[in-house]
């Protein structure tokens, strides 16, 4: 079995009405996603993970919470099997855009959804899992608002 390393962001960003996460819809799936990605040699997941939100959303983010939220999956479809571990950060959002992401051909978009909607769109049981327990981390550790906005 192959295993596979890693991280990403849950990035929550609060308004007055609701709180939403940032997700990405990778061409060729229906279902949104985290961002998220490989580690590459000598990374840390921190580093895999800012890295991986910056290309793949064009937002620049801050780390709210140390300590990742750690999930695995096994993908045993089709060989080769594979055992991913994703380790992912809680996060707010400093700024950017997603017309600056770089991975274009591969996210056909971005967006913030309620993270009730968010629930009900995504697909993957891991990773709605890591949303539900980072937004636990969330009640616990204040996400302050994005910069030049008041908290409510």
């Amino acid at each position: 079995m192959v295993r596979v390393e890693a991280a990403g962001c849950v990035v929550l960003r609060r308004t007055l009405l609701c709180t939403r996460v940032l997700l990405v819809w990778t061409r060729g799936y229906a279902d949104p996603t985290l961002p998220k990605g490989s580690m590459e040699p000598g990374e840390t997941a921190l580093e895999c993970a800012l890295r991986e939100v910056t290309e793949e959303t064009g937002y620049t983010v801050e780390v709210t919470h140390e300590e990742p939220v750690v999930v695995e999956t096994v993908m045993d479809k089709y060989p080769p099997f594979v055992h991913k571990t994703v380790r992912f950060f809680l996060a707010r959002p400093l700024g950017g855009s997603p017309a600056l992401r770089l991975e274009r051909a591969l996210v056909a978009r971005v967006g913030w959804v309620g993270v009730s909607r968010a629930v009900n769109l995504m697909r993957r049981p891991e990773e709605i899992e890591a949303l539900r327990r980072c937004l636990v981390l969330a009640r616990s550790v204040r996400v302050p608002p994005p910069a030049g906005r008041r908290s409510p």
